[in-house]
């Protein structure tokens, strides 16, 4: 074999073993790919199972927190229930454990929640409807003396009441002197309430220790009373029964004395004292005036009517307001579930560049429904279509100029204390009835003090943004529920 040839096979042989090694290294390669791909495979295999392991439990925690919180609100709502069936025991045991054998003691927070309990404005049943709480009637206004209670303020929420639809009852209240309506009687705008004398002796007896024939008569005449029917009546359509949150209190010699405060003041004080082995309500007194004052609650720059909007009234029910300004584009829930108890449910409906505040009345289905009768209770305006036209603003509005608004009417710019919101009625009508606070958290205001047509305070705030201009206007009732 001559060389050539033997050197050509070498050559073949050595191109074959290369192919050979080359395909081997090749098919490991490939297999080594198929290990990596079943790999890559198994782990988003075992990614998406972990995913969804995890998108499951998120959702068993969001299902249990929602469970969890829904029972913390039917154990509320069930507490509720049985505080108002079983009020007038849960009274007396309430002030006869805080006594403690008549010891001097400063209430504690705990009892201090019990007390606000049993104060509660209102009770809400398992559907979210409230009721209001007939002790609530008491804070409706101040007396050094139960006999000397504001009574037609005390029946104004009074939770013991039925609509009065008999034609020959309609007739004689008609009648009496004090009438208020010149319509016939199927257009009257609001419902009457009738109150029985025994539903409200009952009260009295259980909570003040006196009787009808005890009292002074304030507020008597602004009622109406058949003697045929032993009852009394009178018009309320909104909801808004009396508040005391009782922030401290201290029991001392047998009298319990309990504080509402906003922030370092004490505004009103509760006095209880024991009566034939029961304690009962002797005087809800405001404390000194000084205190209000200071809060700036209490003085009157500008009336009502200052407040309208383009000739309509500002704070309107809720049908008038639907007839001036339309039906809103959005309805939104502004309650916090916490306040609930304390001020009942609120909704806001929203317009273009304001919106207004209602207290609602609800019914079995809705919680949040509103009513005809139902009165706005604050009122936001979030931009230049509206203003404050009465003489006092003079049309200053959302674009205003600060500085002019301080020297046209001789105030000044103040910062808004967020974290005391009690510390001034500035910041009470600035945060009170909302939910979503973050959207206008603005650091300073001008605020103004006025009165309602029915004779609460009303505060209004302009609301100031870097720039130094007027960005939103809110106003509200700094001392009202």
């Amino acid at each position: 074999m001559n060389k050539k040839y033997t050197a050509g096979i070498c050559c073949i042989l050595i191109i074959l073993i290369s192919v050979c090694a080359v395909n081997d290294k090749k098919d490991k390669y490939e297999e080594a790919i198929i290990r990596l791909e079943n790999i890559i495979v198994n782990l988003q295999e075992a990614n998406y199972e972990l995913s969804t392991t995890m998108n499951e439990l998120e959702t068993e925690q969001t299902q249990f927190q929602d469970n969890n919180d829904q029972l913390k609100s039917e154990i509320r709502i069930l507490k509720q229930e049985l505080m108002k069936v079983n009020l007038s025991d849960s009274w007396g045991e309430l002030w006869d454990n805080i006594e403690e054998g008549g010891k001097t003691i400063t209430l504690s927070l705990d009892q201090i929640a019990q007390v606000n309990d049993v104060l509660t404005p209102a009770f809400a049943d398992t559907n979210g409807n409230l009721t209001v709480n007939p002790i609530s009637c008491f804070f409706t206004s101040f007396f050094n003396s139960p006999e000397d209670i504001d009574f037609e303020n005390f029946l104004r929420y009074f939770p013991y009441y039925e609509n009065v639809n008999d034609v020959e009852e309609l007739s004689s209240l008609k009648k009496q002197e004090n009438w208020p309506f010149a319509e016939e009687l199927d257009n009257i705008p609001v419902p009457i309430h009738k109150y029985s004398t025994e539903d409200v002796e009952q009260v009295f007896g259980d909570y003040a220790g006196i009787e009808l024939e005890d009292m002074n008569g304030v507020g008597f005449d602004e009622l109406l009373y058949l003697e045929d029917y032993n009852a009394y009546y009178n018009f309320t359509s909104d909801f808004g029964p009396g508040t005391f949150n009782c922030t401290s209190g201290e029991v001392s010699n047998g009298t319990i004395k309990l504080y509402e405060e906003y922030g370092t003041y004490k505004v009103a004080v509760l006095t209880l004292e024991k009566q034939n082995g029961r304690y009962v309500i002797v005087s809800h007194q405001e404390m000194d005036t000084t205190s209000q004052n200071e809060l700036e609650c209490n003085v009157i720059e500008f009336d009502y009517t200052d407040t309208f909007l383009g000739g309509k009234e500002s704070f309107p029910t809720y049908e008038n307001l639907v007839k001036a300004f339309g039906e809103p584009t959005e309805v939104r829930n502004v309650t916090d579930e916490d306040e609930v108890s304390i001020y009942g449910y609120f909704s806001a409906l929203v317009y273009d560049d304001i919106e207004f505040v209602f207290p609602c009345s609800g019914n079995e289905n809705d919680k949040f429904f509103i009513k005809d009768n139902d009165r706005v209770c604050r009122v936001d305006i979030t931009g230049d279509k509206y203003s404050l036209d009465g003489p006092f603003f003079g049309g200053m509005g959302i674009g205003s100029s600060a500085d002019e608004i301080v020297e046209f009417l001789d105030k000044e710019i103040r910062e808004i204390n967020y974290s005391d919101p009690y510390s001034t009625c500035l910041e009470i009508v600035v945060v009170r009835f909302r939910n979503d606070m973050d959207k206008y958290d603005y650091e300073r205001g001008i605020y103004f003090t006025g009165e309602m047509d029915t004779g609460l305070a009303l505060g209004v705030v302009y609301l100031i943004d870097d720039n130094d201009e007027v960005v939103r206007i809110v106003m509200g009732w700094p001392t009202a529920g």
